[in-house]
């Protein structure tokens, strides 16, 4: 599989918006191609100025399961090695397939939340993972 990574702009913001996303304004936003093809996006933060966290990775639903996750997932992890980065942090909702599928690529679950009492509550919980890059 030959993948981009890309990095979003302006012209994105209508494909992030199919997807039921918003182009992020902060951040690293990117578009995730082959070929010149958008099917999904990619965004991180880094928490403390220093810690690359996965706020989204998500590919259109016909491009699910033909390893463009596992992919994009590599590509961004080779970016942030490149960066001097030595590990990535991630989360993901426990009644959520991210689960397993980060589990599968060497994420280590490492906490959770609990945001039941939140002003905007989430039932499942929130869970976390890392890996050492």
């Amino acid at each position: 599989i030959m993948l981009t990574l890309r990095r979003a702009n302006a012209s994105d913001a209508e494909f992030w918006q199919r997807l039921g996303k918003t182009l992020p304004r902060s951040g690293e936003a990117f578009v995730i191609e082959d070929g010149g093809k958008r099917f999904g996006v990619l965004h991180y933060t880094l928490l403390w100025e220093e810690l690359p966290f996965l706020n989204l990775l998500l590919l259109c639903g016909d491009m699910q399961g033909k390893g463009y996750g596992k992919s994009a997932l590599a590509a961004w992890e080779t970016m942030l090695r490149a960066a001097g980065h030595k590990t990535a942090l991630l989360s993901t909702r426990a009644d959520e397939k991210g689960r397993t599928f980060f589990g599968r690529y060497g994420y280590t679950e490492c906490g959770s939340l609990n945001m039941r009492g939140f002003a905007a509550p989430q039932e499942a919980a929130e869970l976390f993972f890392y890996k050492n890059l």
